[in-house]
């Protein structure tokens, strides 16, 4: 493929890439890398802008000292890079009979002919234990060291322009949502819901996303992580709904639950307690504070604003939220922290949040409302725009 600048795909400036580069190799500086080697597909976006539907293949970048980035991957995948990346040394292997081991150690010792020590992002999920074993015990007089904290700690504070892919993501989530919830009416399937927030949200802009939608009706919407599969939509049931759509990867994700008919029983002073508990962590996050000193005074304030309303779990387990930004299939969560007792993060301004509430009673129904916010100098800014109340149809 003949390479001519500027090349497609690219959601970002060569200069904002390359700083994300400096900050890494800075912080390999302080842990005396001589390479680092990332098997997170959410990394290779974040640093070259490469990404493929196919989140399966085994791929690496291997980054050295200098900044210089070189990449293994199937001959099969390797279009995808020249397509969507910037970088130029890209090792392949036979997607079907390719030694991916060999070829990556191969890539390393161009990169780093003796080194000393070696970071691995082992968490990467096309990194099998196997491969690791493989790859780890062949790079011989090194230190072989965890690092998969190393790029995603360096995704938490997000740029003008990733806060700008996010608040337009925040802005289809929201029309999707009110398209979804518009559909709701006794008779309709979830499918006919989830359907209607796919069309609004990939017409407004949305890419593929890290979850379809759930859509989840009745009895079922109890059960964590169900969805659509054709259900009906019952003249009492509730309809439970949470939807994120992807800009440029970023995603933006948001919770809210309609109640059909005749809602269950204290169902509206449930919803109260969900909200006044969000409202509370909204009010709650500013810069400099840590997540757990957040969780705490969420939680001491939460019951004391629930009162002898129902408390959520959120309040029992002091977790209210996490961090979130770049994503693929299966997830969106991939930046954290959390907001929680056992999280000592400081927060920054541009680091982004999912706060959410839910309440679940299996084999009764379920119910959630949540937003995704950025940190601000002055305190949270709620992304997500769509009314943060009960709603019954």
């Amino acid at each position: 493929m003949q390479r001519t600048p500027p090349w497609q795909g690219l959601a970002f400036s060569r200069s904002e890439y390359d700083a994300r580069l400096k900050r890494v190799t800075e912080e390999m500086e302080n842990r005396k890398l001589d390479a680092l080697l990332l098997f997170d597909p959410v990394s290779h976006v974040y640093l070259t802008g490469y990404q493929s539907m196919e989140e399966t293949y085994y791929r690496c970048q291997i980054v050295a000292p200098s900044g210089h980035v070189s990449m293994v991957t199937s001959n099969f995948e390797r279009p995808g890079i020249d397509l969507t990346s910037w970088v130029t040394d890209i090792s392949e292997y036979h997607y079907s009979r390719g030694d991916q081991v060999a070829t990556t150690l191969d890539s390393l010792k161009k990169a780093a002919p003796s080194p000393r020590r070696v970071g691995i992002e082992s968490e990467g999920f096309v990194l099998t234990p196997q491969k690791y074993e493989k790859i780890s015990g062949s790079i011989k007089g090194a230190e072989v060291v965890e690092a998969s904290d190393l790029v995603r700690t360096l995704r938490r504070v997000k740029s003008r322009k990733e806060l700008e892919y996010t608040r337009r993501a925040a802005e289809i989530t929201s029309e999707g949502m009110k398209a979804a919830i518009d559909a709701v009416r006794p008779g309709a399937k979830d499918l006919d819901i989830a359907a209607e927030a796919y069309r609004v949200m990939t017409k407004k802009g949305s890419e593929y996303m890290c979850y379809a939608p759930f859509v989840t009706t009745g009895r079922r919407s109890g059960v964590p992580h169900t969805t659509f599969m054709g259900f009906p939509i019952g003249k009492r049931d509730n309809v439970f709904l949470e939807l994120g759509a992807v800009v440029k990867r970023y995603n933006a994700p948001l919770m809210r639950t309609v109640h059909v008919g005749t809602a269950p029983k204290d169902a509206a002073k449930n919803a109260e307690a969900l909200i006044a508990v969000l409202n509370e962590t909204i009010d709650s996050i500013a810069p400099g504070l840590a997540c757990d000193e957040v969780a705490r005074k969420v939680q001491r304030r939460g019951i004391r604003a629930v009162g002898s309303r129902i408390i959520s779990p959120s309040l029992v387990d002091g977790d209210f939220g996490y961090g979130i930004g770049l994503g693929f299939p299966p997830f969106w969560g991939s930046d954290g922290p959390l907001v929680s007792l056992t999280h000592k993060t400081i927060l920054e301004p541009g680091m982004v949040f999912h706060l959410n509430e839910t309440l679940r009673e299996v084999g009764v129904y379920g119910m959630s409302f949540s937003e995704t916010v950025v940190v601000t100098k002055a305190g949270c800014e709620v992304l997500t725009d769509y009314p943060r109340e009960f709603i019954a149809k």
